[in-house]
């Protein structure tokens, strides 16, 4: 998929780089304080900046500590969670029905898509600290 002039300037000028479940990324923050966790040492938390298009739908995924998207700008993003086949859906963004924060629990099924506008550029915040090895596609 080609991807507009504003998205790609935003790609080269945050310099960031495709996701495995849709999108670019890039990690602006990782604690260095560390603590132990059921499934290891982590960090106390991470944040990056997650990028989607308009046209791209991530793929449905789970992360065993709770995620705070943080809208940044763009359109409308539609953070999806999921209970079996049906889903919730959390508008991220600016405007009717929207809100500029939401939260994904530990363990929530859930995925993105752009719903208005051309892109949505988030930040999203992991406590404890993101690990690819807490990442389950679906």
């Amino acid at each position: 998929m080609a991807l507009s002039a504003e998205v790609q300037k935003l790609v080269t000028e945050l310099k960031l780089v495709e996701h495995p479940e849709g999108g670019w990324y890039r990690e602006t923050y990782r604690s260095p304080v560390k603590l132990q966790t059921d499934k290891g040492e982590r960090n106390l938390a991470t944040l990056i900046y997650y990028l989607l298009p308009a046209g791209v739908e991530s793929r449905i995924h789970k992360v065993s500590w709770d995620e705070i998207w943080l809208w940044q700008g763009g359109g409308v993003l539609d953070v999806r969670s999921y209970i079996g086949d049906k889903y919730q859906s959390h508008l991220l963004g600016h405007g009717t029905g929207a809100i500029p924060q939401q939260l994904m629990p530990a363990g929530t099924w859930f995925n993105a898509v752009v719903i208005e506008g051309d892109y949505v550029l988030a930040a999203c915040m992991v406590a404890p600290g993101f690990d690819f090895a807490d990442l389950t596609f679906r």
